[in-house]
Formats: C-alpha cells, structure tokens, sequence
C-alpha cells in the first residue's frame, strides 16, 4: 500500500466540512501571500 504524497494530504484537507472554514481560509490567505514577493512586508 503506497503512502499518498504529502501535498495530496495537505490538498483534502481544503475539502473538510465548514468547522475549519476559518483555518482554511487562514490557509488560503497565507498561501496568498506566500506565493507573492515580499515587497509587502518590507
């Protein structure tokens, strides 16, 4: 039985009912601003 890759686990997690609406959308904001240059915190 093969192990699923780490990002596919990370990737449901995305998909889990409302109760981490709010992590997920943590998730999502720091995903934002981890994928833009770092012209905004320097």
């Amino acid at each position: 039985m093969q192990r699923q890759p780490v990002v596919v686990e990370q990737a449901s997690r995305y998909k889990l009912p409302h109760l981490d609406e709010k992590k997920a959308v943590k998730m999502t904001a720091f995903l934002l601003v981890k994928s833009t240059p770092h012209r905004l915190n320097s």
